[in-house]
């Protein structure tokens, strides 16, 4: 399910290997151990990233969430290379996992891993952006492209020749121990976007079956505000409206505690020095409800701009609601690769 609006390149493959969690120290992209498990056996999680032309540095960052706050780190080398040693028991019964890339000036990624452990596959979730970002850039997209088993990190891929957006490309047999690769490229971050990329979990931690089964991390809270860019004179003069966009997994309309519709809300809101009590505008999504199988699912939202103040700070905001025909049960769901884009 990776964002087709998002480009990266990114090679990963899983191998495994005895001794434990512990990650090369050294040089060249390796991991930052966090959450160290301790493990008997680990999943190398290996990839290239290769940024956006505008990149202040030719380094990114890349993150596994997993649990209460916790995620295996990694930056990657001058050529873009990374490992990350991964204790796959922190991520039995979640599929797909959701890998965040960032760089800055460039969109970050959202890559959703399928079978991390054993045949992994990068699949993605069609999202309406995709038809503008592709219809504005000079890269057509291409077929699938299946690489054989001695592409390294490093080697050389031409965005847009061998490599098809949004789509799974492959590289070697898929199995525990051999490798599969995935490329893409990142792009460049648009003046009329914002981003908030972490995965994050609403909800009160009390959930199951198949809708909301599968989620990475521990609940955070109810309720989230995140502060996401400043809305300039030039944005206020060329924009009315934003969307608001997120892959989201496990958010539903109604479950076997609910039989109308939980009060899931999202939008923005506007704080700072030019507000003198925030401005907040939330919907209740459209679709009301993610995949009914657990997949992450691309939501879209409007929200008018009109009353938001030139320099107010734009914050992404969102809460798990109770039932509406009464309870106490909240919703629980996961929300991921949010951008903030300012629409005429």
């Amino acid at each position: 399910m990776k964002k087709l609006s998002l480009l990266v390149i990114s090679m990963i493959s899983v191998a495994g290997c005895g001794g434990g969690n512990a990650p090369d120290s050294g040089s060249g992209g390796t991991v930052s151990a966090l959450g160290n498990s301790g493990s008997s056996e680990a999943t190398s999680v290996q990839g290239q990233v290769k940024v956006c032309p505008a990149a202040s540095s030719s380094k990114a960052k890349v993150s596994l969430a997993y649990g209460e706050g916790q995620k295996y780190e990694a930056t990657t080398d001058a050529n873009g290379n990374y490992v990350l040693q991964i204790d796959p028991s922190k991520f039995d019964g979640v599929n797909p996992v959701a890998l965040t890339v960032e760089s800055e000036k460039c969109a970050p990624e959202t890559i959703f891993i399928e079978n991390i452990a054993t045949s992994p596959a990068v699949v993605n979730v069609p999202t309406a952006a995709d038809t503008e970002i592709e219809a504005n850039s000079s890269t057509t997209p291409s077929s699938p492209v299946t690489l054989d088993s001695s592409t390294t990190p490093g080697s050389s891929t031409t965005p847009g020749s061998s490599t098809t957006t949004g789509s799974s490309t492959t590289t070697g047999s898929q199995g525990q121990g051999n490798a599969g690769t995935i490329v893409t490229t990142m792009r460049d971050l648009k003046p009329n976007e914002f981003f908030w990329q972490p995965l994050t979990h609403l909800g009160d931690d009390r959930y199951g079956g198949p809708a909301n089964s599968r989620l990475q991390v521990a609940a955070s809270g109810l309720t989230t505000s995140q502060p996401v860019g400043v809305l300039t004179q030039n944005l206020k003069d060329q924009f009315k409206t934003a969307r608001v966009e997120f892959f989201a997994r496990g958010m539903q309309k109604e479950s076997l505690q609910c039989a109308t519709e939980y009060n899931n809300q999202v939008g923005l809101s506007a704080t700072g020095a030019s507000v003198s009590s925030p401005i907040v505008k939330v919907v209740r999504p459209e679709p009301k409800a993610s995949a009914s199988n657990g997949d992450f699912t691309w939501i879209s939202v409007p929200v008018d701009l009109t009353d938001f103040p030139v320099g107010s700070t734009i914050n992404f905001v969102a809460s798990t609601g109770q039932c509406m025909s009464g309870g106490t049960d909240y919703d629980d769901f996961e929300v991921t690769g949010v951008t903030v884009r300012f629409v005429k």
